[in-house]
């Protein structure tokens, strides 16, 4: 009999006495030592399954985090990206050209701007 199984008898046998007792709150049994290790076990694995269950959630929510948000520094390290390649871009560039190329250029900037500050 594993520990699930003997911790049902010692269920059933709870109800059964308390249904027999009318509903009495103290119930005195005899249990053999094979039975308090048993229970013993089972309090241990309870509280190791809890422990895990707890490491389990704290790793779900960092992987949420990470599938779900974005960094504050990476969208700053995007921000210095952009600049750069604005910069690149504009050598050689003249009148439209290089105003079309700005324009573009500061509306990837201000959305990464503004994802910044929306996450203050």
């Amino acid at each position: 009999m594993n520990n699930i199984e003997i911790l049902e008898e010692f269920i059933k046998y709870f109800e059964a006495e308390a249904t027999q007792r009318k509903y009495r709150r103290n119930i005195t049994i005899t249990v053999g030592e094979d039975d308090i290790e048993a229970i013993e076990n089972l309090i241990q694995e309870n509280k190791e399954l809890k422990e895990k269950q707890k490491e389990y959630e704290k790793q779900l929510d960092l992987d949420y985090v990470e599938e779900n948000y974005i960094a504050k520094s990476k969208l700053k390290e995007k921000i210095e990206e952009l600049d750069k390649k604005e910069k690149e871009e504009l050598k050689g560039l003249k009148g439209q050209d290089r105003y079309f190329v700005k324009q573009i250029y500061q509306a990837k900037r201000e959305t990464y701007k503004n994802l910044l500050e929306e996450g203050e």
